[in-house]
């Protein structure tokens, strides 16, 4: 993995909150869940589909530092799966993910971001912009960006350069390098409008193409409501390589809350990609909800949908069921005072 410039910029920016922070906050909260999982596709192919129960367990924990200035937050999680009828495929490691996010303001207007992020699962789905399956196979997908930020007093823009790279096992790796400009505009107070764009340079097939996003996003009374569209390059898997995939997709995503306890949320999506002369079509939906039974433990359910189609007619279903719970162990914080 190359990481460019983007390693000395996230030390840079850990040295500035360094610096400046005589007093900050540091705060610390470890989670486990645990949840009983039903997929009726757990290869994730069409020639093969075969459905089981297992037994879930999340273990992770989440970090968040503040000073005047200076602000990072991490996150790191990993899912373990048993199954039950099919013991061949227990695995601590079904996916792990992890994240950064620094960033430190110049003034009230203008502040300096950086962040990365890294995730293995068996299921490319989960890594892919298309979500595109490959069937249950390792594969790793990794990113990293930093830009810097100017608030107005309707709009944000953003300039950001970025990297990222994909490599599934048995199907081939490739890395992309882009550099975006981003506009959002309030349109009032509480309705968004935002738009992204600019080159994107491919390391596998040494093309330069463009790519671009526009979103909508309207603050409810207890929720929000975000409308996605994008039309770009994508690094996607196929035999020998991860090449350019051009990728179309739509999104919507609702959430809302009911009372101080209940969250539910309700995410479909559709994409169609191209590569090697070959249409993929994705339909993908998540409904989820939360309950807060206390202060630190949550029941939480879930119900994901995908369908996706080939050109030349290879096709599947999958349908996963998920309930349990999340412990969220007390929250440990602390006062640190540089000298």
């Amino acid at each position: 993995m190359r990481g460019g410039p983007i390693l000395p910029v996230l030390v840079g920016c850990l040295a500035l909150g360094a610096l400046e922070a005589r007093a900050s906050t540091l705060s610390v909260t470890p989670f486990l869940g645990v949840s009983a999982v039903f997929d009726d596709n757990i290869l994730a192919t069409s020639s093969q589909r075969v459905g089981d129960w297992a037994a879930g367990f999340s273990p992770g924990i989440v970090g968040d530092y503040r000073s005047t200035h200076f602000g990072a937050a991490v996150r790191y999680s990993v899912n373990g799966e048993v199954f039950p009828n099919e013991p061949s495929l227990n695995t601590p490691l079904a996916r792990q993910t992890g994240s950064l996010g620094l960033s430190y303001d110049l003034n009230h207007r203008l502040s300096l971001q950086a962040s990365g992020g890294y995730t293995q699962s068996l299921y490319s789905g989960d890594i892919l912009i298309s979500a595109v399956e490959t069937g249950r196979r390792r594969t790793d997908g990794y990113s990293a960006q930093f830009g810097v930020m100017q608030k107005m007093r309707m709009d944000t823009l953003s300039l950001n350069y970025g990297f990222s790279g994909v490599n599934a096992r048995d199907l081939g790796s490739g890395q992309a390098q882009s550099l975006t400009l981003d506009w959002t505009h309030r349109l009032g107070q509480r309705t968004s409008f935002s738009l992204s764009g600019g080159p994107r340079y491919s390391d596998t097939d040494r093309r330069t193409t463009a790519t671009v996003s526009a979103g909508v996003h309207r603050q409810l009374g207890k929720g929000g409501l975000s409308l996605t569209y994008s039309n770009g390059y994508t690094l996607l898997p196929s035999f020998g390589t991860t090449g350019n995939a051009k990728t179309q997709s739509v999104g919507a995503s609702l959430d809302l809350r009911a009372g101080r306890s209940f969250r539910m949320s309700v995410s479909p999506g559709y994409s169609e990609s191209v590569a090697l002369q070959t249409k993929i079509r994705v339909f993908h939906s998540a409904v989820g909800a939360a309950y807060e039974m206390a202060r630190w433990l949550y029941l939480q359910g879930s119900y994901n949908y995908t369908f996706q189609k080939m050109d030349f007619g290879d096709e599947f279903p999958r349908n996963i069921f998920s309930v349990g719970f999340t412990l969220t162990l007390p929250r440990k914080q602390f006062l640190a005072v540089l000298p």
